[in-house]
């Protein structure tokens, strides 16, 4: 649901921006451009809350940006780390 939610919105703010040849800076540009950068975080936003309902939205907000990292161990290979599972 996240997948589709955020390249459906992307994508039309994308190709509307460029079709029309806006710029970026100024306008309706901007706001298309605004759309298509923060499309993910509102698609994720819209997914949390139809899976988790209204209290699924607190603990998204409370996760934040770090909470799941890749990080390189020993020999150079990558391996993602939880941080919420190490507390």
């Amino acid at each position: 649901m996240f997948f589709l939610i955020a390249y459906a919105i992307s994508w039309a703010a994308w190709t509307t921006l460029f079709a029309q040849h806006f710029s970026f800076l100024v306008g309706p540009g901007r706001w298309l451009y605004l759309t298509a950068v923060l499309a993910p975080h509102a698609a994720a936003v819209v997914s949390t809350a139809a899976e988790g309902g209204r209290g699924g939205l607190p603990a998204f907000y409370r996760r934040g940006p770090a909470a799941s990292t890749v990080s390189v161990g020993n020999g150079g290979d990558l391996r993602a780390t939880n941080h919420l599972s190490d507390a």
